[in-house]
Parts: structure tokens; sequence; C-alpha cells
């Protein structure tokens, strides 16, 4: 069994060039690499649920990753406390590792929606419809075009191994997955260790232990492969991280439970409060229409009435002091949703450092877990198909279909002619013009060509690699590294000028 000693560690893929003195150090400047990150601030351009909203006081990514982090360290406090006097701390009698158990857990809230690409969950669909549309065409087309004169059986072998390995990474594409590569890869600060965080904090973060590429011995209806978490190109990233922390490659790192929680209690409570703040939904609306449908999720079951407690008291306040409902309601119930998710982390305390835990914290079939569930329901039923979110998520899907569309010349490319390109060479190997593909190519932002450019220079070392079946996967991220980065008003922009529809000044 796990003891938090070694899997909340100062212990980083590469080391640090700042020898710091103690650990709650350590994890304050995983929180500051974090902060200071470009990605970090663009999350405040991105849809929680409302894509390109003018109202301020509608929720961001960002101003949701706050409250989550907020939620983390609410329970992580309340798991502390509760095991005061516990003779079972498994090493959380340490003060430096209880302030690292509580930093962790809020730099992983701050850090859980990272990748996702714009417009949210359609942006993804987006990014897979198109590659499972395109991916395997433009891939063929590279390769013919580079192995020109090369036996069919050699092209035949690059395509089977793409299939397998590679093309997984684009037809389920993830903003989980987004997100590891983001922080471990794409912020070349110094080198390609990207951030360079520590191995705790990048176990905190990842929620799902599969690469798309994993099939064979997965069930995918298990909470923990339900996604992929990191792509193929991230894998042996993700072992190392397993192996220095002596994690099990099918476990979670505990702390991932209480982030994962924290996500579940924000969005559920937060998306509905700007749906009323829209004028979506009424607050009358929503009173009748959760008792409805927690009834019928509880099946006349006999359950702890949290819900119409929360309601009832949020009323008299409500009436008392003349404010929001849906206010009090949300911070009543929240309070006791914290109490709830500590007291199910303590209780199976002991399962969840062994690694034996297979779902998350409120995925049970308790009266917390049940609320939860209504919440979402309720949303999913009454806000997420109103026009105003329905109709961004259209165009949303649009505007990245469309880019991908406007970058596919680049993917077009055998590698030859891509590195002429790069090297801002008129002429590809058949004599055409390099026009439009230069352009295109200069859009990239020369963080993440210099990802690319290492890698393919690492490539070209090993003797044994074949290098034109990997580099159009490096490029291809490449292309999705960019697109997948933007914000949505600059995916909107970027889209219109690609289109010709709007010229900047």
């Amino acid at each position: 069994m796990f003891n938090y000693n070694s899997i909340i560690t100062s212990s980083r893929l590469r080391p640090s060039s700042i020898q710091r003195s103690f650990l709650p150090d350590e994890m304050e400047s995983d929180r500051a690499r974090l902060l200071f990150s470009s990605p970090f601030r663009r999350l405040q351009q991105k849809a929680q649920v409302f894509s390109l909203e003018h109202n301020s006081a509608v929720r961001s990514r960002l101003t949701h990753s706050l409250e989550v982090a907020h939620l983390g360290r609410s329970i992580a406090k309340n798991i502390l406390h509760s095991l005061k006097g516990n003779s079972q701390t498994y090493g959380l009698n340490n003060l430096d590792i209880q302030q690292s158990f509580i930093d962790v857990v809020e730099s992983a809230c701050l850090l859980h929606d990272i990748g996702n690409p714009p417009f949210g969950h359609f942006g993804e669909i987006a990014i897979r419809d198109w590659f499972t549309q395109h991916g395997k065409e433009l891939f063929s087309k590279s390769i013919d075009n580079q192995l020109t004169g090369t036996d069919n059986e050699r092209k035949t072998e690059f395509k089977n191994d793409f299939d397998s390995l590679f093309f997984p990474d684009f037809k389920e594409f993830d903003g989980n997955a987004q997100g590891f590569r983001i922080i471990t890869r794409l912020q070349w600060n110094r080198d390609s260790c990207g951030l360079n965080l520590t191995c705790s904090l990048l176990a905190a973060f990842i929620k799902y232990l599969r690469c798309p590429a994993d099939i064979k011995g997965v069930d995918k209806a298990k909470h923990i492969y339900k996604k992929p978490g990191f792509f193929y190109s991230e894998k042996a990233l993700f072992e190392n991280v397993w192996k220095i922390l002596g994690l099990r490659i099918d476990s979670r790192h505990p702390l991932n439970y209480i982030m994962e929680a924290s996500d579940d209690i924000a969005y559920c409570l937060s998306d509905i409060e700007d749906g009323i703040e829209k004028k979506l939904i009424s607050e009358d609306f929503f009173k009748s229409e959760i008792k409805r449908e927690y009834e019928k999720i509880i099946d006349g079951k006999t359950q702890i009435d949290i819900l119409n407690k929360c309601i009832s008291d949020a009323e008299l306040l409500a009436n008392k002091i003349q404010n929001s409902f849906y206010f009090n309601f949300k911070i009543d119930l929240t309070r006791k949703l914290v109490i709830v998710a500590a007291n199910e982390y303590i209780k199976t305390h002991k399962e969840i450092l062994e690694g034996r835990r297979s779902c998350g914290l409120f995925d049970g079939t308790d009266h917390a877990s049940l609320i939860l569930k209504a919440l979402k329901e309720f949303a999913r039923k009454n806000l997420y198909t109103k026009s105003d979110a329905e109709n961004i998520e259209l165009a949303g899907y649009s505007i990245i279909s469309g880019l991908l569309t406007k970058f596919a010349p680049i993917l077009c490319l055998c590698f030859d002619d891509f590195t002429t390109v790069q090297n801002g060479g008129f002429r590809l190997r058949n004599g055409l013009p390099t026009d439009i593909e230069r352009r295109l190519f200069h859009r990239l932002p020369p963080k993440y060509v210099k990802v690319y450019k290492d890698k393919i220079q690492e490539l070209a070392d090993e003797s044994n690699i074949d290098i034109y079946l990997e580099e159009w996967y490096y490029r291809a991220h490449l292309i999705v590294d960019y697109i997948s980065g933007m914000t949505d008003y600059h995916a909107l922009e970027t889209f219109q000028l690609l289109s010709g529809i709007k010229v900047d000044a």
C-alpha cells in the first residue's frame, strides 16, 4: 500500500535548477509555474458552457477552475481535520506532507481544464470528426508522395502502423490528454520538459489511465479507462511518472479523486447558476424541475432528504433577507457536498491508497451522488439544449472543422516538402510554389514548432526509426496543438481571416 511520503514528493522529470529547502516550497513553485503560464491565462477566454459570452458574470474556464480549486482545498482540509488523532494517517501526520497535500490538490484543480480546445466539448468532437473523415487520406497522400517508386508492401506497413498506434490520438482526441501534453511538452521555457512540474502534480492531474491506442486488455466501461488521459506521444512520460512515484499502472494518484469530486460539485451547480444569470431558466422553474428529476432518480428508494432540506432552507433565507434563492441553495448544498466528499475519501482511504477504487467519490448510489446526478440531468435537459448554447456550439464545430481544413495543405505535404517549407524554400519537389504552405506555417507558434523540431531531430538520431511515419504524426499534433490552444475569440477571428471574411487592419 502506498504511503503519502512516497506519492507527494519533490521529484520532477528533470531536476529543478533551483534547490528548495522544504517540500511545500516545491508545491508553491508548481502553482507559480502554472499560474504564470500562457495556457492558464487563455482559460479566461474559453467557455465553460456559453462561448463568446459578453456577460462577465457568466463563468469562463478560468473562473470555473478557480472555483474548483477552492472546493479542492476545502475537501482536502476537511480530510486532514477528520484524520486528526487517527492512527492510520499513512504519513499525513507530517506537517510538510499535510500542507503539500492541500497544495497538490489545489494545483491539480487549477490545471484540470487546461487542455480544453475552443468551444469546449464540441471543439473536441470537431477535431475527432475531422480526422476521422480526412486523417487517413492526408497521411496516405503524404506517404505516397514521399515514397514514390517504393514497393507497395512498405507503404501498406506504414499505413497499418499509423492506424494502430498514431491515428487513435486524433480519432479520440480529448482535452484531458491534450492538457497533459501542454504541461509536459508544449510550454517550452527551458527545454522539452515543459513546465517541469513535480511528478506528484502530474499524477494528480491524470484522470484516465490509458492512451487512445490502448485497446487490448482495457475495459472502457471502467471509469479510469472511459477516456484517454494522455496521447501515445506522452505514454512514456506517463509510465515514467508512475514508476517514479511507485504507483500501479492501473491505479490513479489518490489526490485525483479529490480534484474530480471538486469539479463535479462546481460545474453541476455553477452551470445552472449561469443559466439563471442569462435568464434562460428561472429559479422557480429550477425548484420544481429539480425535485421532479430527483424523485425520478431515487425511484421510490428511501434517501436522506438533503436536497429538499436545502431548497426549503434557501427559500426561508431568501424571504428573510430578500436575496437570491439559488445563491442560498448553492452555498448550502456545496458545503454539504464538500463534507460528503471528504467523508467518502476517509471511509475508503485504504481502498484508494491501494489503488482498488475504480470510480469517483460521487459515483455511488448514496444521496449526494444521486443529487449530483439529478443536477446533471436537469442541466442536460433544460440548459445545454437552449439555443444560446447550441447555436454557438454549432458555430464552434464549423469554426474548428474549418480551421483544420485551412491547414490541411500542410498535412498533404511529404516530409521533404514540409522541410522545404520550414526552411523558407519557394518550390516543392514537383516544382509547385509553396506560397500557401509557407504562410500557413508562419502562423504556427514558435514554441510549438520548437517542440516538433526537437522530436523530429530525436527521431533522426535513432537509426532504427523510419522517420516518415512518425514525422507526419508529430506534424498533425503540431497543427492540433495550435488550433486546440486557441481561445474561442481567437479561433473565430483566425477562421474569419483565413476564409477572407475579415482582414486585420
